[in-house]
């Protein structure tokens, strides 16, 4: 645990009063003052992941943590009966393999005393490092992975959030028994990338085949060792208290990996992004609608250059008047 950092004391300062029945009161903390809390009776350890240099196009997401945490403290507990226990941030590594094997060190000593591990923030590759924390347990890893994207990569690709899935494929010891893909949209992967997968017997359940049939999707995360959530955009963003709910109630041992995403490479916007704070409505006359469905989208751009020509052609007389 030497490669981990308190809580930030501007994260807890900015916390309003907090009552006896919210997270913030509730969940043993890492801070400068006490230090790391005691992991005796300690059943879900949170820890944030400060890791974003093979985060391409998501620079900042290592400062996801320490986003989350204001909001995720003001969430009030429900009917449970377990300890969650904050143990703060994991420190960059002077290289990104060491954070890959800091992170892999401080999961493998937690799953040995059969706590279930919450990793916020980073890039996607990270999973691979709570994959590694299996290797000298002994025990084959199911893994799921909540994406848009396969992220399989290219053949001798190095690890980044794009190609982590060959690596627990490729990479000795071989611990990996199954990988699922869940939510997949087949715009956004190779094909040559989903005939693999189904070459090596994986299962990936594309979006479309889950949106009205959720209930399909609660044997694979029942079954699963590691969980690895990659939103891919704000509204598909889960709230801290679905990954509380995911990470007690549907599995019980194992690792829930959650990636957020950082949009312009600044920190993101955690009142935005989870939908804890309520923005004010429009009147239904202001509002305007955004359609960012690619088919539509496309579908538009191809109507558009259908009736190019035509516009050009009324405009060809005015355009003659004007030189004149």
């Amino acid at each position: 645990m030497l490669h981990l950092s308190p809580i930030p004391d501007s994260v807890l300062n900015a916390l309003p009063v907090l009552d006896t029945n919210q997270l913030g009161r509730v969940v043993h903390k890492h801070t400068e003052l006490d230090g790391l809390p005691d992991l005796d009776g300690i059943n879900v350890a949170i820890i944030g992941v400060q890791e974003d240099r093979r985060a391409y196009r998501n620079v900042g997401c290592d400062g996801a943590a320490d986003a989350i945490r204001p909001f995720l403290y003001q969430l009030y507990k429900g009917n449970w009966d377990f300890h969650i226990a904050d143990l703060g941030n994991l420190y960059k590594g002077e290289q990104h393999i060491d954070t890959i094997t800091a992170l892999k060190e401080i999961t493998e000593e937690l799953l040995k005393r059969n706590i279930i591990v919450i990793t916020i923030g980073g890039s996607q590759e990270l999973t691979f490092g709570s994959y590694r924390a299996y290797d000298n347990l002994e025990q084959t890893v199911n893994v799921v992975a909540v994406d848009a994207r396969l992220d399989v990569g290219g053949e001798g690709r190095d690890l980044d959030h794009q190609s982590y899935v060959s690596h627990l494929v490729l990479q000795q010891p071989h611990n990996l028994y199954n990988f699922t893909n869940l939510g997949y949209q087949t715009y956004f992967n190779n094909p040559e990338e989903i005939k693999l997968i189904d070459k090596l017997f994986f299962e990936a359940v594309r979006l479309g085949e889950i949106q009205n049939q959720i209930a399909r999707t609660e044997p694979f995360v029942r079954d699963a060792d590691i969980v690895s959530i990659r939103p891919w955009s704000r509204a598909s963003e889960l709230q801290p208290w679905h990954l509380l709910h995911l990470a007690t109630r549907t599995f019980r041992s194992g690792i829930m990996c959650y990636y957020p995403v950082c949009w312009n490479e600044r920190p993101i916007n955690s009142a935005r992004t989870l939908r804890i704070q309520p923005t004010p409505r429009q009147p239904r006359s202001k509002r305007t609608p955004v359609c960012t469905c690619p088919v539509v989208l496309l579908r538009r751009h191809l109507f558009a250059l259908w009736r190019l020509p035509k516009r050009v052609a009324r405009r060809l007389p005015e355009i003659h008047r004007t030189r004149r």
